[in-house]
């Protein structure tokens, strides 16, 4: 089709040189990710960027993060390798203890944090490093959202449940979410709720997806709270507390939501973003942060071009190259940092640019199905 023709690049010839690609990102050195190349600069007429950026017939950047995670089809499932760490000021200072904790003392949960998350503040076994794991284990590399309306549930649910009430709603919510995980649990590696859905029942409807998520994680599954959180200082730690660790009352720990990511608005500025980042390294969590989203408006800030050293370049690329600092200051065994990034399935050309310039960043791609994102 078009975009094949103007890559130039076939599907063939991408899956002769995966494995290839699997090696060097497993092999993966973060000392030399501090050296990665500014990001290229959007063509002077202002056009979209096709695949490849602005070079004059450059092939598109490989799409490596679902590749690196990906496991061969003949090759043994084992468990990633651990490698030590660079040292430096800012990983050590990385995994604090929880405001209120002392160091290695367990917290109070209905949930079991303290068997999930042994030592508040101890080296914990990196998020990327779970969720490349996992990705090998179920050989797939889909996130399952979980966004339920009212209307779009079966029949059999809504005629059980009535939806007479927001609670009878949350119900509703409930059994399809168990049904949904369920059969999910050992094809996929990460469920993905959408807290807007749950919130809009009530208290009902977040009890309901507290017992989703205990349900997920029993089932092994990673779970990514999609609440796109973004706020500073106090709101923001509150936000992130919640959605981690949990909250200090009087020295001791009340877990809320447990989750294993979560994902973050940076409109606020760096002072928006870190809080969740300290919160989500205390307990060996992630955060996935929007970049280049998938919706149709998406462009009317995330294109607006801003200039830096000199260079003219859209916004979302100045964002990426942030989530990208970010994400090298922690980055884990496989090779990926524990900040990723929201990069729509929409915007292929776009995609290929942050992929080329971003390889130790997960991406959650967004915007298949309904949106018109395809997996070519």
């Amino acid at each position: 089709d078009a975009r094949r023709r103007e890559s130039g690049v076939q599907p063939r010839q991408r899956r002769l040189d995966q494995p290839a690609r699997i090696a060097r990102r497993i092999d993966f050195d973060p000392r030399r990710a501090a050296g990665a190349p500014a990001l290229p600069a959007p063509p002077r007429d202002g056009r979209r960027l096709r695949r490849g950026g602005d070079r004059a017939g450059a092939a598109p950047a490989p799409p490596a993060a679902p590749d690196a995670l990906r496991r061969r089809a003949d090759e043994p499932h084992h468990p990633l390798p651990r490698r030590a760490r660079p040292r430096s000021a800012r990983l050590e200072a990385a995994h604090p203890p929880a405001r209120g904790v002392a160091p290695g003392a367990g917290v109070v949960s209905r949930r079991g944090t303290a068997a999930r998350f042994p030592g508040a503040g101890t080296n914990m076994t990196h998020f990327a490093d779970r969720l490349a794991d996992a990705v090998r284990r179920t050989g797939n590399p889909l996130c399952v959202g979980l966004d339920p309306r009212w209307e779009s549930l079966p029949k059999e649910i809504r005629d059980r449940h009535k939806g007479e009430s927001l609670a009878q709603v949350a119900a509703a919510f409930e059994e399809f979410g168990a049904r949904v995980i369920d059969l999910v649990a050992d094809r996929v590696p990460i469920l993905k709720p959408q807290a807007a859905f749950f919130e809009a029942c009530g208290p009902d409807g977040f009890a309901a997806m507290g017992r989703l998520l205990d349900r997920a994680r029993s089932r092994g599954l990673l779970t990514l709270l999609d609440s796109k959180r973004g706020d500073i200082a106090s709101t923001a730690s509150a936000y992130a507390d919640a959605a981690f660790a949990g909250t200090a009352i009087a020295g001791r720990i009340h877990p809320v939501w447990q989750a294993d990511a979560l994902t973050v608005n940076p409109y606020l500025g760096r002072d928006a973003v870190e809080p969740f980042i300290a919160a989500a390294r205390r307990v060996g969590a992630g955060v996935f942060v929007l970049v280049r989203t998938s919706n149709p408006g998406a462009g009317l800030f995330q294109d607006l071009l801003v200039k830096s050293d000199g260079l003219d370049r859209p916004l979302y690329q100045h964002v990426g190259a942030a989530v990208a600092s970010w994400a090298r200051e922690n980055i884990g065994a496989c090779g990926f940092g524990d900040v990723g990034a929201v990069v729509g399935a929409t915007y292929p050309a776009e995609m290929a640019v942050l992929r080329g310039q971003m390889p130790e960043v997960v991406f959650l791609v967004p915007g298949f199905g309904a949106q018109g994102g395809t997996a070519e």
